[in-house]
């Protein structure tokens, strides 16, 4: 069974809609999270780090804001310095 083709806006309107049903799956920093998925997908390079991975364009927040979603996101037992 073929699948029905899609045009440019509805594959835009279905990209949006999974963006944001990913973001509902974060209770807090969801935004924080989509942009370092963002700059995870986006990367071309390899990085080593977190820190290096904060620093691609598509990554609009500051290195401190990663280390708070993922603290926050993922229930690490990451400590406060």
């Amino acid at each position: 069974m073929a699948m029905p083709e899609l045009n440019h806006n509805q594959l835009i309107a279905q990209f949006d809609n999974f963006r944001q049903q990913l973001r509902e799956c974060f209770e807090s920093y969801s935004d924080s999270i989509i942009d370092l998925l963002d700059a995870l997908a986006g990367n071309s390079t390899g990085v080593n780090s977190v820190a290096e991975l904060s620093l691609n364009p598509l990554f609009s927040r500051t290195y401190n804001s990663v280390y708070k979603a993922i603290k926050e996101s993922f229930n690490t037992n990451i400590k406060d310095k």
